[in-house]
């Protein structure tokens, strides 16, 4: 059998684009592009150690352009590296003695107009607080302990109506979230809120329309649940019933997922391997509106308005795959998959903002766990153009017997429809996906036919081949994920295993 899979490398669009006249006057207006969203892997930042578990782009020494902060916690570091308005990134500051730092949010604590930052410091349950000098300097950090150990995220919003920026941090170890109301002068006086089991992540927002700023947290238990609590604008906060998300709920975020005006939520899933969308009212209640399959354990997340059409999207991190996932909201509260790219294994963090002053969002990832040392970056594009496409040289629907071999058949096309396959476009086997459940399945070197995990190039064929050991695979469907040559979006075909 023989069919054609378009598989279109899909371009950010914030703007609409068909003519270079066009694309200008979109970009004035802020109208959505005609195309569907597409991301660039174009950069990476070096990072000096392993771990980047926090990341956040702000302007720290005005010059208009976004720079990256990241933490390092394996060395205990914090990294600022200089944006340069392109989306290339520059510099070599450091900064040592914050106690395995995790989390981070930019803010000007002081009011003084230069940007300050806070971090976490799970192990032992305090937030740092470094004030900016607006040259890409900073005081050495005033700790603050927080209510328990593993405040793992972090987030910052003005609670009682003062004007100043004060601190919110979940405590993991204690199921309570701290609020650090800031008092202007660099110090800072702690109230604790009860929340959920085992909370980690954090959004904060104004759910029902008062004006005050309210909170939800991610509760990482068996449950999966999220716990809203309002504020009432003079730092105490009301519950709200506690929403049941998914298993193991890790991320969370406001957003807009119908177009009403209400604040609705999303939340990453780890033990379900799903993002949750529900509803809100506009009274700070809400409800479930839809359940979307992602790759194994999504941990990060980000909700952003990637195609400025009114409604929010998802990018939605996974741990355990290198298959980043990016959604498109329907307006409807549902989501539609318009994304999949290759990330370092053990991702972990997302961040977003427009780094290139183009109008259009990028993003950046950092990894927990893996051994990149590095914030991959992807740039947005409202002009990119499919690249490739991939026709199938198979049976995608045959049924192969558990621990049998597989063959994987393909040419790579270029978006006319011609052969571009060739011993020198590498395509690269990123991992295995169990369809129904998501499952991901590491390519293993030893039991694989092709131990360097490269399609191999067959000159008889014009196409390539890729002979797939099943050993171990339970019944279902199953797609290989795959790049093509050293790219980043990722491609997919299927096969079907029975026992």
């Amino acid at each position: 059998m023989k069919r054609i899979a378009l598989v279109l490398l899909l371009s950010i669009s914030l703007l609409a684009t068909a003519l270079v006249d066009l694309a200008t006057l979109s970009q004035a207006s802020g109208l959505p592009c005609s195309d569907t969203p597409a991301y660039s892997n174009t950069t990476n930042i070096p990072a000096p150690a392993q771990f980047q578990t926090g990341l956040t782009f702000a302007d720290f020494n005005h010059d208009g352009h976004k720079d990256a902060l990241f933490s390092n916690e394996n060395n205990e570091t914090i990294s600022l590296r200089i944006g340069d308005g392109s989306g290339g990134f520059s510099g070599s500051t450091d900064m040592s003695g914050t106690g395995h730092p995790w989390g981070l949010a930019a803010a000007d604590f002081d009011q003084d107009g230069n940007m300050d930052f806070v971090a976490t410091s799970p192990p032992f349950g305090v937030v740092h607080v470094r004030f900016g000098d607006g040259a890409g300097g900073f005081t050495p950090l005033t700790q603050y302990p927080v209510a328990g150990p593993w405040n793992d995220f972090v987030s910052t919003a003005d609670f009682n109506g003062d004007g100043k920026v004060d601190i919110i941090s979940p405590s993991y170890g204690a199921s309570t979230v701290s609020v650090l109301l800031n008092n202007g002068s660099g110090s800072f006086t702690t109230t604790n809120i009860g929340v959920g089991t085992s909370s980690l992540g954090v959004d904060v927002g104004d759910l029902n329309g008062d004006g005050n700023a309210d909170f939800v947290t991610a509760n990482y238990d068996n449950a999966g649940t999220i716990s809203v609590r309002l504020g009432n604008g003079a730092g105490g906060f009301a519950a709200m019933p506690d929403l049941i998300s998914g298993s193991f709920t890790w991320g969370v975020g406001i957003g807009n997922f119908n177009g009403d005006a209400f604040p609705d939520l999303a939340s990453t899933n780890r033990g379900s391997n799903s993002v949750t969308i529900f509803l809100g009212d506009g009274t700070g209640n809400f409800a479930l509106s839809s359940t979307t399959p992602t790759t194994p354990h999504p941990m990060g997340i980000a909700v952003e308005d990637l195609d400025n059409n009114g409604v929010d999207d998802v990018i939605a991190v996974p741990q355990d795959s290198n298959e980043l996932r990016v959604f498109l909201g329907d307006g409807a509260g549902g989501l539609s998959l318009i994304a999949s790219l290759y990330v370092d294994y053990n991702s972990f963090v997302v961040a977003v903002s427009d780094l290139n002053d183009d109008g259009i969002l990028d993003f950046g990832i950092g990894n927990n766990g893996g051994f990149q040392n590095q914030i991959r970056i992807f740039m947005g594009d409202c002009e990119q153009q499919p690249a490739y496409q991939v026709e199938v040289l198979y049976d995608e629907t045959k049924a192969h017997k558990a621990g049998s071999t597989v063959p994987i058949k393909i040419k790579v096309l270029d978006a006319e429809g011609n052969n571009v396959s060739s011993p020198s476009l590498v395509v690269h086997a990123v991992d295995v996906i169990q369809t129904s459940s998501q499952a991901s399945t590491v390519l293993d070197d030893a039991g694989n036919a092709n131990p360097d995990f490269d399609f191999r190039y067959d000159a008889n064929l014009g196409g390539y081949v890729f002979n797939l050991k099943t050993t171990g695979y339970t019944t279902g469907s199953y797609r290989l994920n795959f790049v093509i040559g050293g790219g980043t979006e990722v491609y997919s075909v299927g096969f079907q295993v029975r026992q």
